[in-house]
């Protein structure tokens, strides 16, 4: 069985690391989080024709969120994928479909816009 005391000195080491973090960060990431916000929803680039149904997400909204998932990927302390969502539910950031950014919308921009992007980062 668990030992309740050490529970509690692990939540409260987490939330110590959580707390520094946002000193840290919090600024930073409400900026894009505030980008993400004024350039979120539908985007169609200018190759697109009129009648086109492909949205996508804009270059801005990208960057952002590239940014704000790298912020999160501190070893040990969040998954980046459940706090993003988790903070573009909280501000009402909206999918290229006008969907909320669940979990599974965050992965979709994840692996098809972030990922390469981040490995590309991580080489240099």
């Amino acid at each position: 069985m668990i030992d309740k005391e050490k529970v509690r000195v692990f939540m409260l080491r987490m939330k110590e690391k959580e707390d520094g973090f946002y000193a840290e960060n919090g600024g930073r990431i409400k900026e894009l989080v505030s980008l993400c916000k004024a350039s979120q929803g539908e985007y169609r680039y200018a190759s697109h024709g009129s009648g086109s149904w492909a949205t996508t997400y804009s270059d801005q909204f990208i960057d952002a969120s590239l940014e704000i998932y790298m912020l999160l990927s501190t070893p040990g302390l969040f998954s980046p994928t459940i706090k993003l969502s988790e903070l573009f539910i909280e501000a009402g950031i909206l999918s290229c479909r006008g969907a909320t950014m669940d979990i599974g919308k965050v992965e979709y921009l994840y692996e098809k816009h972030l990922k390469d992007k981040i490995a590309r980062k991580q080489i240099r």
